[in-house]
């Protein structure tokens, strides 16, 4: 049952793959032709000497174009080009037509298949122009003397744990912002980063990193920094995410996947 089952489902798509294929060709032989030359080449004879004219049909009337000895064969190719596009359009269109039918037995809507390509297309397109923006804003961003690891989206971070997250968020389409600053009470700090969910676009979170775990001022620093967020009102795994590395353990990319998924970031 289960086999029977597969074997639908993989006919199914198949059937949807090829309406969609042969769908697309369609359009491009349509788009092509219109562009093409119309007409059939006409032979005629005067005396010894053989002409040729470009012969169309129109609104019932027929038109004749006098077609040069140079441009003859060149015109002949064109010709046959289109005869062989009007053929090739045809049959496609024969079995655009049966594979509606094939898909109607499934149930499926042929006009479905086409939306969904369409839509998958404009959302690819929004999410290239949103990239784009993204890199403009972050080349405009001011830089410190201190920012030297350019990431994928074009700003430059301190260091290569913050140049890894900054790529990784960017190429899993995970908006985000570095360097934002926050208010915490009186005092306004930087935190590393910004972070929004693909899932749910509610959640942000103030994600910061402690690359230092082996030097006892740093971690000091930072534990003050972390306990000032907890002071007004900000939770880890609320509306806060910290990591942490030291120099042999290195950051560990299957962990922040982890943090990432747990806290419905991704």
């Amino acid at each position: 049952m289960v086999e029977r089952l597969q074997e639908r489902e993989d006919c199914l798509a198949r059937l949807c793959q090829d309406y969609l294929l042969t769908f697309l060709k369609i359009q491009r032989l349509t788009e092509s032709l219109a562009n093409a030359i119309r007409g059939t080449l006409v032979k005629k004879k005067v005396g010894k000497y053989s002409y040729y004219d470009l012969q169309v049909w129109e609104k019932g009337k027929r038109k004749r174009t006098h077609v040069r000895k140079k441009q003859l064969e060149e015109i002949r190719r064109q010709v046959e080009l289109r005869q062989h596009q009007e053929r090739q359009l045809r049959g496609l269109k024969d079995y655009l037509e049966e594979l509606r039918k094939c898909l109607r037995h499934f149930r499926v809507k042929v006009e479905t298949i086409v939306e969904t390509y369409r839509e998958e297309g404009r959302s690819r397109a929004r999410q290239e122009r949103e990239k784009k923006v993204d890199q403009m804003a972050a080349r405009q961003m001011p830089y410190g003397s201190n920012l030297k690891y350019r990431t994928l989206r074009g700003e430059l971070v301190r260091s290569k744990s913050e140049l890894t997250l900054a790529n990784l968020f960017y190429t899993m389409g995970i908006p985000y912002e570095y360097g934002p600053k926050v208010r915490l009470g009186e005092m306004e700090v930087e935190a590393d980063f910004k972070v929004g969910s693909k899932l749910d676009p509610r959640l942000w979170y103030y994600w910061e990193h402690c690359g230092r775990m082996d030097d006892r001022e740093y971690v000091e620093r930072f534990g003050k920094k972390m306990a000032q967020y907890r002071t007004n009102g900000y939770r880890e795994g609320k509306n806060l995410i910290a990591t942490y590395e030291d120099s042999e353990s290195g950051l560990d990319t299957q962990e922040i996947l982890n943090i990432l998924k747990v806290n419905r970031i991704l």
